[in-house]
């Protein structure tokens, strides 16, 4: 068997699995199995499958918390769009200025405040960039399953950083295990398996990047499946989503489900798949 039809082997096998596991044991069915009669680019408000996922270096670790009462500074360059996978043409993209503004305020609700000047030096320098990933149709992939494979991993790392990348690096070869069969992970190996839009805050000391010595400290990636509904409008709802999860280190990627009405940027509630604590964020373990 080769290592296309391994993966999607693999992949279906842990859904099917995670399926009678949603039913029986969670009232939120993951986005796998979520069903609408009408077809995503004609509802009025899609319900947008997202990740969130933050990770810490050392260095990041060892830096001063965060928080709307101890509030840090930053300046953020501006990347754009940097499309992954197989490029689609036509996509309707969102404006730099639109998204900046709504990282500047998804990031001010965590204690992250745009650096002024005539303000205190910034600490941090972010860099921001996002895009599409997708992949080839089930005809391509077999032509060329390797490149197919690739494309599954880059994915799976935008979703869940390198442990999850691991993780579906094994399901690929070795097939699922009993830990594989949750409703949550089924919903992560959806995401990583669909096309996707991408969002990725890159946070540096910003001494050590005026030094040309740049220091990560954390890095937050943001996914959203693009089934159905175009770039300018799914990205400024992904970013702000992500508002709770920027500069806090998190031990597994969210899953988040979250409905938004067409042709404005209101947005129904979060639901969050798998255990969340008394915060209603996901509980770590």
């Amino acid at each position: 068997m080769n290592a296309s039809l391994r993966l999607a082997a693999s992949l279906a096998l842990v859904a099917c699995a995670s399926m009678s596991a949603a039913e029986s044991e969670s009232p939120v069915r993951t986005p796998l199995f979520g069903f609408n009669l009408i077809p995503k680019p004609f509802q009025k408000n899609p319900r947008l499958e997202i990740t969130v996922f933050t990770e810490f270096t050392d260095f990041g670790r060892k830096q001063p918390a965060v928080s709307p009462e101890e509030p840090a500074r930053f300046v953020v360059h501006v990347k754009g769009a940097m499309s992954m996978g197989v490029g689609v043409r036509g996509d309707r993209m969102p404006s730099d200025v639109e998204l900046q503004t709504v990282l500047d305020d998804a990031l001010a609700a965590r204690g992250y405040l745009a650096a002024t000047e005539d303000g205190p030096q910034p600490r941090y320098a972010l860099i921001f960039h996002w895009g599409s990933h997708n992949g080839f149709d089930l005809e391509l992939a077999g032509l060329f399953p390797e490149l197919q494979r690739q494309h599954v991993l880059e994915r799976a790392m935008l979703v869940g950083g390198d442990d999850f990348k691991k993780e579906v690096v094994r399901m690929i070869d070795w097939g699922p295990s009993p830990k594989d069969q949750t409703p949550k992970m089924s919903a992560l190996l959806n995401q990583a398996g669909s096309n996707l839009y991408y969002a990725v805050v890159s946070a540096y000391d910003f001494e050590s990047v005026a030094h040309d010595k740049p220091l990560l400290a954390w890095r937050t990636t943001m996914t959203v499946t693009s089934t159905g509904v175009a770039m300018e409008e799914a990205l400024p709802p992904l970013v702000m989503t992500a508002s709770d999860f920027f500069g806090r280190e998190m031990a597994e990627p969210s899953a988040i489900w979250r409905n938004v009405r067409r042709g404005t940027v209101e947005m129904g509630p979060l639901r969050y798949i798998g255990e969340v604590d008394e915060s209603g964020l996901p509980a770590s373990k």
